[in-house]
């Protein structure tokens, strides 16, 4: 990985500047965010005085941001996760409600001149639990649900209009926004409507979504990152001194803590790319005492989980398939088998 930054001269040029994100990372000579490179990028902004407006971190990568110094940056706001639903280390970002795909999916909704009838057609040929009324993209009048047209039944009105049945209390977030702290909301209600932050709706989340959406992308976060807390326990025995080996001179920390995952690889690998990798990576392995480990078939599954990481830190990759999300699950018996 390269690992050039900018010099302090030039990012302080930056300051002011806006541009895409996916600009930003090539500045810093990396092709795409990952675990390792989003760090490295906020350590050197940070070290310059410098951040971005909105968190670079965050966006999709083709949003702008804007290079601020740091005190300008937004406050983050102090959200208290759901007791026994918290990200483990390997989560690097939180995660927003635009990562749902229903949340910028195609949305249907009616007018607020559109007929009863028309609303219904809308839930039934599409199977959905509600329509939005929207005047516009932006102007939201409710929400017809089946629970409310069933009130029908107990109205006098022979022929009611969408006005007889729309809610009018809706629950709304935008895209950019956390989405954990909205999870207690979404079950309640069972759905979300969705905006950009120019007001335009983009989507509906519902129960059915978070469920699809949390085996199919969550998933594998919490998996990588159970890896990475397990890995560094089973590798404790390792001395600082070949840990440090790894590490850049200016953060020559010895600690298990800040190496990045591709380092991991290293410690281990009896090819390593130097010849006092190698050697250090025959002692380590001999102190880890893994006699009934195959080293080869170990280094080579904990390769495949970094490939498998590096592609779901990249933010816009597609979901994983069964095989990947298969392989994590097999890697973390095998660590839970190390575990002292």
């Amino acid at each position: 990985m390269r690992t050039q930054h900018p010099t302090e001269e030039q990012l302080h040029a930056l300051r002011g500047v806006t541009m895409p994100v996916k600009d930003l990372v090539q500045r810093f000579g990396f092709p795409m965010r990952t675990y390792e490179t989003v760090p490295l990028i906020t350590k050197a902004l940070n070290d310059a005085g410098l951040t971005t407006k909105p968190d670079f971190a965050r966006c999709r990568r083709e949003i702008a941001v804007t290079i601020v110094d740091l005190d300008d940056k937004d406050p983050e706001p102090i959200v208290e996760p759901a007791e026994g639903f918290q990200p483990t280390v390997g989560l690097q970002r939180q995660f927003l409600i635009g990562d749902l795909p229903s949340a910028r999916g195609k949305l249907e909704f009616v007018g607020p001149d559109a007929s009863l009838a028309a609303a219904v057609h809308i839930m039934r040929t599409g199977n959905y639990s509600q329509v939005p009324v929207i005047a516009g993209t932006s102007d939201l009048r409710g929400v017809v649900t089946w629970k409310s047209v069933a009130r029908l039944l107990h109205m006098p009105k022979p022929a009611a209009s969408l006005s007889d049945v729309m809610e009018t209390s809706v629950e709304v977030a935008e895209t950019h926004q956390q989405l954990f702290p909205r999870l207690p909301l979404i079950n309640t209600k069972g759905f979300l409507l969705v905006r950009e932050r120019d007001g335009v709706f983009s989507g509906i989340i519902t129960t059915a979504d978070i469920a699809d959406w949390f085996h199919q992308g969550a998933l594998p976060f919490f998996l990588v990152g159970e890896i990475e807390e397990k890995l560094r326990r089973v590798l404790a025995p390792i001395p600082s001194e070949s840990i440090a080996l790894l590490q850049p001179k200016n953060r020559k920390t010895g600690n298990i803590e800040d190496m990045m995952f591709g380092q991991y690889i290293i410690l281990l690998d009896p090819d390593g790319r130097k010849p006092e990798h190698a050697k250090h990576a025959n002692q380590n392995w001999s102190l880890l005492g893994w006699s009934t480990t195959d080293r080869v078939n170990f280094v080579r599954q904990l390769n495949l989980v970094r490939e498998i990481r590096n592609r779901i830190a990249h933010f816009n990759a597609k979901p994983l398939s069964e095989a990947d999300l298969d392989t994590l699950k097999r890697f973390v018996r095998i660590l839970d088998d190390h575990l002292p």
